[in-house]
């Protein structure tokens, strides 16, 4: 049975919730991840990946992530966080607690033009565990309906990135469960 801390139990109903849920990526093929993918839509828009980045100006930078790039990037999720009202986790403490822990921090910026749209800050621990810790992006509606959107687009290049790294896990972090008993059907058809 699960403990207390990592699970909430409800008065009503027997049942027993995860609160937080782990996502890792053992198959660490770059070739795989389209084909892992559940969702139709969302593999369908992400093989037109690059028609995509060239018909909505898109270009993104993959790179260390300095603490002025973490507080720039900063600005972005604290707005749509707040707009969302979800609880804000990542702070410049954040930051200092990580490389004091030994890890290594690199960031996915996503512009469109010179302006940033999206963002994923990435830990790397000495053991080479990598783990999208947060990820922040405005809305954005394209033509192409389903799952097309830009958070998919940055999981797809974390994915197709790291795959290629010589690294011991991938983890999307956990997930605060937010969607009831289980979460949303599609986004476990997403994650799964």
């Amino acid at each position: 049975m699960p403990t207390q801390d990592q699970t909430t139990t409800f008065d009503f109903s027997p049942l027993w919730r995860a609160e937080k849920i782990t996502w890792t990526y053992r198959n660490h093929d770059p070739n795989t991840v389209l084909d892992r993918i559940k969702s139709k839509s969302a593999r369908k828009f992400l093989r037109k990946f690059d028609s995509v980045m060239d018909e909505y100006h898109f270009h993104y930078d993959i790179s260390s992530c300095s603490k002025v790039d973490y507080v720039d990037w900063l600005e972005l999720y604290h707005e749509r966080s707040s707009a969302k009202n979800f609880d804000i986790l990542a702070t410049p403490a954040w930051f200092d607690e990580k490389v004091a822990e030994g890890k290594k921090l690199e960031k996915i910026f996503f512009y469109q033009g010179n302006t940033l749209i999206g963002g994923k800050i990435i830990s790397i621990s000495p053991e080479l565990v990598v783990r999208s810790a947060f990820k922040a992006s405005t809305p954005f509606e394209f033509v192409e309906k389903g799952n097309a959107s830009l958070g998919i687009l940055l999981d797809y290049i974390f994915l197709t990135h790291y795959s290629t790294q010589n690294v011991s896990l991938i983890t999307a972090g956990r997930s605060r469960n937010l969607f009831g008993i289980i979460n949303s059907i599609g986004y476990l058809c997403f994650k799964l």
